[in-house]
């Protein structure tokens, strides 16, 4: 969620046109803000929609069907609900407002917009699409579960099992882009294509739909989560690697209709995507696993962030319009400012507020949380991960795993 405050603060100084996808773009740009958002953008999502797969299983499978429901409506959909009423105005009138150039009549003129009935033409979920989905893939994978529970038990080891093999192979990211290449292949961009509208597109809900499940799966397999490790490096350079070749078949497709180009950028992304998702995984399991308060606090505030950035980067870029300044400054002072912004306003007003008590799950203190002293119980923001409270150890009960002994896991 950070690395989407980043990108989206660049796509403004982008050379290349995006359209209706974002409507301000400064008269000073740079083509490496081009690079930065697609090499984002590449990975970002999927990898989300991995661990939210994972730790919807997490709520599934500790807590029961009716917990993990009232805990997404609180934690996502309440979020949604408020979040877009407060933050769709305020965002339209933002881009209005660096349409004009930050003059001086400019507010006034953009919130007469934003107030008008001109602004239901442009009626859309903005960021927080992500959300939107999540709640579609929450109410799947009840739907599916209760249907998988009717199966023999040993059909589901046996997916289990499967999927543990596969988790194993080193060439496990090639097969897993297969389905991945089907999904991407209704989008004439060659790219993983996410709107902001309503009208969810079937391609975007497959394609994530996909890394969703890996993620529940996933959760079945945890036992194999440090397998992960072993090609880690490996891995995202390989998916470093690949990335001259999709940009390059991207940027030779665009207005054209060469199914040639367009399936090399397809093929290159699926298994770019896939070499992200097991090789970024698998060094923040390696280098990250461990509690630290920074982190802690800072994957707290990650939601606030996410949630609020939009409206600040749209209206900060109109008040940078108008200077002189090259397109990397501007980034830097944008950027600055925003994160200074959400930070403080997440430290004083979120965290130890009613609101934190959605976003984060509890009230916490302000300033940065005490080491870990005992063990922690997953509260599960948007990707499931961004809160904690301790528990008791030893409170915890025997689940089998497929293909294994039996572990002792905590509820």
């Amino acid at each position: 969620m950070l690395l989407g405050v980043a990108l989206h603060a660049a796509v403004a100084y982008m050379r290349t046109p995006l359209g209706e996808l974002w409507g301000f773009k400064d008269q000073h740009t740079h083509y490496g803000f081009d690079v930065l958002v697609a090499v984002v953008h590449t990975f970002r999502m999927p990898v989300f929609f991995v661990m939210a797969g994972f730790f919807a299983a997490l709520l599934f499978y500790q807590r029961g069907a009716h917990q993990m429901i009232r805990n997404r409506a609180q934690r996502v959909l309440v979020p949604l609900a408020i979040g877009w009423l407060v933050l769709f105005p305020l965002t339209i009138a933002g881009f209005a407002f660096a349409r004009l150039g930050g003059a001086a009549n400019a507010t006034s003129d953009a919130i007469r917009y934003a107030a008008s009935t001109a602004m239901l033409e442009h009626l859309q979920l903005l960021h927080l699409w992500f959300l939107f989905d999540l709640l579609v893939y929450y109410g799947a994978a009840l739907l599916v579960c209760r249907l998988v529970h009717r199966t023999p038990d040993a059909r589901r080891r046996n997916v289990a099992v499967g999927f543990g093999w596969l988790l194993q192979r080193w060439y496990a990211p090639l097969l897993l882009a297969v389905p991945t290449v089907l999904t991407l292949a209704p989008m004439p961009s060659g790219m993983l294509e996410t709107p902001g509208t309503f009208l969810r597109p079937p391609a975007t809900l497959a394609a994530h739909g996909v890394f969703f499940t890996f993620g529940w799966l996933l959760y079945l397999r945890r036992d194999l989560l440090q397998s992960l490790t072993k090609h880690a490096w490996g891995r995202t350079l390989a998916g470093c690697a690949l990335f001259p070749l999709h940009g390059l078949a991207v940027i030779r497709l665009a207005g054209q209709a060469d199914q040639t180009l367009r399936g090399v950028a397809i093929v290159s992304l699926a298994v770019m995507i896939w070499l992200f998702v097991f090789g970024l995984t698998g060094l923040f399991v390696r280098y990250l696993g461990s509690q630290r308060p920074l982190g802690r606090y800072v994957a707290d505030a990650s939601y606030w962030f996410y949630l609020l950035h939009l409206p600040l980067v749209v209206w900060g870029s109109g008040l940078l319009a108008g200077r002189p300044w090259p397109a990397g400054v501007k980034y830097a002072v944008l950027l600055t400012a925003v994160v200074v912004v959400c930070w403080g306003t997440y430290d004083v007003a979120v965290r130890p507020t009613i609101v934190g008590v959605f976003l984060n799950g509890r009230r916490y203190p302000r300033g940065l949380p005490a080491p870990a002293t005992s063990e922690m119980r997953p509260l599960a923001g948007p990707d499931g991960r961004v809160s904690t409270t301790p528990v008791e150890p030893h409170t915890g009960s025997t689940i089998s795993v497929p293909g294994r002994r039996s572990i002792n896991v905590q509820r």
